[in-house]
């Protein structure tokens, strides 16, 4: 039976491990252009079709005009509202749309590279997957902050399961 042991310390407190399986190049930029194709159309329609997407313009606008920070909802998600201001000011909702699509690619290009770290066999088909599922598809233009979550969190699961905990700070 094959055991998955934890790799040993070197002489200089290091540990050895083999470089860690990477997705294949092709595999990463063409799920990045899919996604891209998929999403980018979808940000020109405004904010989205969740009312939480207008809470969150008021909280910017509040931010903008007023200088003053109101949540835009409980408990209050002020990474993504604070990283919306300057996108808002610079390009108004059609620039927070993309920065909405460029958390959703690097969903989908983190969730591949995680995929073939832990060699998951048929790893493009699961990111064809994440891409398509219909409540991802629809937040990944919109004013919303649920793929800016998952933005963050699935390279951070990358990067502990390579044991690069410096990354995630």
């Amino acid at each position: 039976m094959n055991s998955v042991l934890p790799p040993q310390p070197t002489a200089q407190g290091r540990a050895d491990r083999p470089p860690a399986p990477s997705a294949d190049h092709r595999a990463v930029w063409f799920v990045a252009a899919a996604a891209l194709a998929l999403y980018v159309p979808l940000a020109f329609l405004g904010p989205g079709s969740d009312n939480d997407s207008f809470n969150v313009l008021d909280t910017v606008r509040a931010l903008l005009d007023e200088g003053r920070y109101q949540p835009s909802r409980a408990p209050s998600y002020p990474v993504h509202e604070f990283l919306s201001v300057p996108l808002y000011a610079l390009g108004g909702t059609l620039l927070m749309n993309l920065g909405t699509v460029v958390m959703a690619t690097v969903t989908v290009v983190f969730f591949l590279r995680l995929a073939a770290l832990f060699a998951i066999p048929n790893a493009g088909l699961g990111a064809a997957v994440l891409m398509l599922t219909p409540i991802f598809w629809v937040n990944a233009a919109a004013t919303i902050d649920y793929v800016w979550a998952t933005g963050w969190l699935v390279p951070c699961a990358y990067f502990v399961a390579r044991e690069r905990y410096v990354a995630v700070l």
